[in-house]
């Protein structure tokens, strides 16, 4: 009997995984073991640009960046080609009222997909142009903050994957949630994937502090190939949701080391290349996170590859990025790569889900947000290269 209830209770583990918020069914776990093999690579061109990175379609071979200042009432979007370099056309969003269909408060996220663009405005509404931008819907949404987004399409619909944000009193919630975007409607709901909970993006000691966290837990997720992919970063883990079988696979790094980030490391992010943090005429007061990560991001990275940043080397300002075969979750090697300050505010209670970070791991291309030393501005860094060794 006893071995019995062993038997049942090592079942329920592998098929049911707890989130720290609602628990899933996991039709199998597979173990991934690693020996990180950190391939060099050669930067073969860098290409910085003033403004801020909307968003990326590597398929398209197009980077989305925003100008620093509106012209004419207009926000200004350069198209760039990250290999070559230069500037493919200029888009002129119209400024004006949110609940307009056409204009536009801020465009905080563009993807192209399938003959369309998707562009977000701050976190109101959709709109939806033609190859060559000529406006063709909106689509409404709930007002809400945001850790990831990402469109797709699937059975001959639209639909896009969220991370969404809750405060809650004593906490924060996150959601990775799947919409269907109708033409002229407002997003529908579809399926959650994933709920889990955190600590509060930051507490406030009376009228006199204002606490900022880096390097909290988060989440993220993206669409990939018919499957939706994400994970929490306080696990050694990540999973994989198939949209046609509906059935959940989770991969456990066993590899992965946990790792809570010190006081030094939280003001060294803080104050990369002297980033200004006086909030609300409070003291500020850097903390770094509670809770013990694993990892700082799932990226898709090219074809039939997933990316996971497992290491941060805060003296150098570099990451490695361990690549994974995204049909089989075997390890093919690791690199190393600079991040600025996209990535660090990705990891604090400051991100709002509109600084993103994009690889082409087989073309050598990384797109990365960053900002001028000198005047606070944002930059875009389009960095490319080629590995000396190992996968290409």
């Amino acid at each position: 009997m006893k071995q019995i209830l062993i038997a049942v209770f090592l079942v329920c583990a592998l098929t049911t995984v707890s989130c720290n918020g609602r628990k899933q069914d996991v039709s199998n776990v597979q173990v991934v073991n690693a020996a990180i093999n950190e391939t060099s690579i050669e930067i073969t061109g860098q290409k910085t640009i003033e403004g801020y990175l909307k968003g990326v379609s590597l398929d398209k071979n197009e980077v989305y960046v925003l100008m620093l200042y509106p012209e004419k009432g207009k926000y200004l979007v350069k198209i760039i080609d990250p290999q070559a370099g230069g500037e493919i056309k200029s888009i002129g969003f119209q400024m004006g009222d949110p609940q307009s269909p056409t204009d536009f408060e801020n465009p905080s996220y563009i993807e192209y997909l399938d003959g369309k663009y998707y562009v977000i405005d701050q976190n109101q509404k959709i709109v939806v142009y033609d190859p060559d931008f000529n406006h063709l819907y909106a689509g409404m949404l709930n007002r809400t903050l945001r850790t990831f987004v990402d469109f797709y399409t699937y059975d001959k619909n639209v639909y896009f994957l969220i991370g969404k944000t809750t405060y809650l009193e004593k906490e924060i919630k996150y959601d990775i949630e799947s919409f269907r975007l109708p033409v002229n409607k407002k997003p529908e709901p579809v399926h959650e994937f994933y709920e889990s909970h955190h600590e509060a993006h930051y507490t406030r000691n009376g009228t006199k502090y204002y606490y900022i966290i880096f390097f909290r837990s988060s989440n993220w997720g993206f669409e990939k190939d018919g499957n939706i992919f994400y994970a929490d970063n306080r696990e050694n883990k990540y999973y994989r949701y198939n949209l046609s079988t509906q059935k959940i696979a989770a991969f456990e790094l066993s590899y992965l080391k946990s790792k809570t980030y010190s006081p030094g490391e939280a003001e060294k992010a803080a104050h990369y290349k002297g980033m200004k943090w006086d909030l609300k005429n409070l003291k500020t007061v850097i903390v770094p996170g509670a809770d013990a990560t694993y990892h700082q991001g799932l990226y898709d990275v090219g074809k039939d590859k997933i990316g996971l940043i497992a290491d941060i080397d805060m003296n150098g300002f570099t990451f490695r990025l361990d690549i994974f075969d995204s049909r089989t979750a075997q390890y093919l090697n690791s690199i190393r790569l600079p991040f600025g300050e996209g990535f660090l505010t990705r990891t604090s209670s400051q991100n709002r889900g509109y600084s993103q970070t994009y690889f082409a791991i087989d073309r050598g291309i990384y797109v990365w947000p960053d900002m001028d030393e000198e005047n606070q501005d944002g930059l875009v860094q389009v960095t490319r290269f080629k590995m000396k060794t190992g996968i290409q």
